[in-house]
């Protein structure tokens, strides 16, 4: 090692040895230091691609549905059995307006909005935030397909049943949307502006 050091110190005692060298290393420092950045910024670029994804094809439209099925629900709640909590309660069941009612707005706006988050989902698992699959979203992937089967009675003259095996997980599944929307939104605007 002495000897390298000697060689060095010797190099650079050289005026027109230090005038070649000094610019070749110059220019191998900032060819390693503009690689640095670029390698950097590809994995930024890539981060901020997979979290657009994950906003766009996943977060997004299940925001988006999830909320406009539960206004939707608040509405109907409204208008349709409003001071009873459940609303095929068996001490005091629902007319059969009320029930026509039900099987209208669930073909018409509930099972729709849901099917199109089950197809959201099953289409972009991949892009779930964490390691785990959710059980919320479990759970309401398993909600929607057992409803099919109701609807799919209905369709058939079958109106002996009108709710799903399982229940739809209404504040586990809204509030895991919710805040996996909120929480990738707050992450994208803080990455995208790091590199402004």
């Amino acid at each position: 090692m002495p000897e390298v050091l000697n060689t060095f110190s010797q190099i650079f005692a050289e005026p027109q040895a230090l005038a070649i060298f000094l610019p070749a290393l110059l220019a191998v420092f900032g060819y390693i230091i503009t690689h640095i950045f670029a390698v950097r910024r590809q994995l930024h670029d890539a981060r901020v691609e997979f979290l657009n994804a994950q906003i766009r094809d996943l977060y997004g439209p299940l925001y988006a549905i999830d909320a406009s099925n539960r206004a939707a629900w608040i509405s109907f709640r409204a208008k349709y059995r409003p001071d009873i909590s459940s609303y095929f309660k068996k001490e005091n069941p629902p007319s059969e307006e009320e029930t026509k009612a039900f099987v209208q707005w669930m073909r018409s706006v509930f099972h729709p909005n849901n099917k199109r988050m089950h197809d959201v989902i099953t289409s972009n698992a991949h892009l779930i935030e964490g390691n785990d699959f959710p059980e919320s979203f479990r759970e309401f992937l398993i909600h929607v397909e057992t409803y099919q089967v109701v609807i799919d009675q209905w369709d058939a003259g079958n109106f002996s049943e009108y709710t799903s095996r399982n229940n739809y997980p209404r504040d586990t599944f809204s509030s895991e949307v919710e805040d996996s929307f909120l929480k990738l939104k707050r992450r994208q605007k803080r990455l995208l502006r790091r590199w402004r």
